[in-house]
């Protein structure tokens, strides 16, 4: 049996094998090997694709481990919620698969997505889409019409649609998938998620996906202090200086991903000084000079 929460194997591949270093979808009986599990819904169990070794999950902690897999890999920061669809196949969505409130929403996303990373294609298979939707429904075009001004107008505060939208997807699904009583360890779960995408992200040089997080991280519903420590790491990137104006006029910034880690550690150093870290501020000094990839 199919498992409800599988998703495209190219994802599940790129999020297990290069970004989620700490995901359940590894077997912890195989030495060092990154052995992939099956998933079984029905049986609540995982097997290990190698060594045969089964493990089985009460109701709570299955669909606590789901949640997570299946945030992780269908609402991937940086990533456009659409995919590849053809505008008809979006249309199919529209019309069968979301209501209209979440369909404009994931086109708000892609599009949005789209004009941070200057894709044209993306931006204009959707406006067809629209257009699609229009003719076929037999709607107004101006509420439509209104909409795409609004994205393609020169607003900073435009961008922060994309983490907005993502995140309100990624908390409903984690929320209803788990007890009340697992909702603060479930979105520290997605922190973690979300810390390791940033990482990942940044030695990429995706400057994008990076600002992504950052925002989510801010949005994310747990007491002020753990957003704080999370926004103090990243605000101290160098990465994400000056990253809306750059949006909003163009300029092509040339970013050494290097040496702006070790700024962006340093800077953090300087930061726990301030705080009186001390030992803090000596370890992420030390891994700026010595962990260099």
């Amino acid at each position: 049996m199919n498992n409800m929460f599988e998703v495209e194997d190219k994802i599940t591949d790129e999020w297990t094998f290069k970004i989620w270093s700490d995901c359940e979808d590894w077997c912890s009986h195989c030495s060092e090997e990154k052995n992939k599990l099956l998933f079984d819904d029905q049986t609540k169990t995982a097997k290990c694709t190698k060594c045969g070794h089964v493990e089985t999950y009460d109701e709570s902690n299955w669909n606590f481990i789901q949640a997570k897999r299946y945030v992780a890999a269908k609402y991937i920061p940086g990533k456009y919620l659409f995919n590849e669809f053809s505008k008809e196949i979006l249309f199919q969505k529209y019309l069968r698969e979301l209501n209209h409130n979440d369909w404009t929403s994931w086109l708000i996303h892609d599009y949005v997505l789209a004009k941070m990373r200057n894709d044209k294609t993306i931006q204009v298979k959707l406006l067809e889409t629209a257009k699609l939707i229009v003719e076929k429904m037999n709607y107004s075009i101006k509420p439509w019409k209104t909409l795409f001004e609004k994205m393609d107008a020169s607003d900073p505060e435009m961008f922060y649609q994309v983490p907005q939208i993502l995140y309100e997807f990624a908390k409903r699904k984690l929320y209803e998938t788990t007890s009340k009583e697992d909702h603060n360890a479930i979105m520290r779960s997605y922190l973690t998620i979300l810390t390791s995408t940033y990482c990942y992200s940044r030695w990429n040089g995706d400057r994008v996906t990076c600002w992504v997080v950052s925002e989510i991280i801010q949005l994310c519903d747990l007491e002020s202090e753990t957003i704080e420590f999370y926004n103090d790491l990243f605000s101290c990137d160098p990465l994400l200086e000056d990253f809306q104006d750059d949006l909003i006029t163009g300029k092509k910034r040339e970013i050494n991903i290097t040496d702006s880690y070790i700024k962006w550690q340093l800077n953090l150093a300087d930061k726990f000084l301030h705080q009186s870290k001390a030992l803090g501020a000596v370890q992420v000094a030390y891994d700026a000079l010595t962990e260099i990839p």
